[in-house]
């Protein structure tokens, strides 16, 4: 039983944070895909997936709405 405060402290096993960007380097290549999948010149009206190659071979995914 236990009567004592509540805890707040958190181990998380995290010692830094970087921002995305930063720790990946410059984009080299964009890619903008449809809901659908398919491949896009720009980034069309509604949901877009959009992929970024960084220049040490990260890849990162993120979904746009275009209103």
């Amino acid at each position: 039983k236990n009567e004592g405060e509540a805890s707040k402290d958190y181990i998380t096993g995290i010692k830094d944070v970087t921002e995305g960007s930063e720790a990946a380097g410059e984009v080299v290549k964009t890619i903008v895909y449809s809901i659908n999948g398919t491949q896009l010149n720009a980034p069309a009206k509604g949901i877009n997936i959009i992929k970024e190659v960084y220049a040490n071979g990260q890849v990162k995914t993120k979904k746009v709405m275009v209103k």
